[in-house]
């Protein structure tokens, strides 16, 4: 059978503080598989101190999955990147569900040679769907986004890019945060929150 396979893994991860970053790397992990356990057959799982693997019910999920990472890594001052394979495929033997280890089949090794082959690439997106046209398609839309979100300062703007994803509206997040209305409207235009929340709604539409 075929199933929809994620694996990821920390860009540079060699530069990072070790223990500082199989911390963090545990806890997103540890986060996504509460939030999304309705959408998950096999739950992420580390596989090595930098990567980590699972199976999602669907593209929707997978890619929600990607999206709640890179908000929650920004909403918790987590530095390091990381690049993403969602692959179609098939696994052989029985899905486990309770860690994502002991499975075969050749899905999982397509998964994990386009990992490898996507270090040469600055994109950091692989999709291999069920619908090879929007493959591309969802890279580019992925890669849009990182454009947007990695133009924010981690310590600067996190608090108003929170308050902002939470209620796009300026002038309730300017309310939440105690701040004058003006301030926050342009502080949104730069950040451009709206496009950011647009790209999102493209992507989402896109894995459907």
């Amino acid at each position: 059978m075929k199933y929809w396979i994620m694996m990821a893994d920390v860009i540079d991860s060699h530069a990072e503080n070790q223990i500082e970053l199989q911390t963090q790397l545990a806890q997103v992990v540890a986060f996504i598989n509460l939030k999304y356990q309705k959408n998950i057959f096999s739950p992420l799982t580390i596989t090595l101190g930098d990567e980590f693997q699972g199976i999602g019910k669907n593209l929707n999920s997978l890619t929600e999955m990607i999206l709640e990472i890179n908000e929650f890594k920004f909403q918790e001052k987590y530095n390091f990147e990381l690049r993403f394979v969602v692959f179609y495929g098939e696994i052989e033997t029985s899905i486990n569900e309770k860690i994502a280890h002991g499975m075969l089949g050749k899905g999982l090794t397509d998964a994990r040679k386009a990992l490898q082959e996507l270090k040469k690439d600055e994109a950091n997106y692989f999709f291999k769907t069920d619908k090879s046209e929007r493959d591309g398609i969802l890279r580019d839309a992925f890669v849009v986004l990182d454009g947007i979100r990695k133009k924010w300062h981690i310590e600067a703007d996190n608090t108003i890019v929170q308050a902002l994803l939470v209620n796009p509206d300026y002038k309730v997040a300017a309310n939440s945060l105690n701040k004058n209305r003006s301030l926050i409207w342009k502080r949104a235009k730069s950040l451009q929150i709206l496009i950011y929340l647009s790209q999102k709604r493209i992507i989402q539409f896109l894995s459907k």
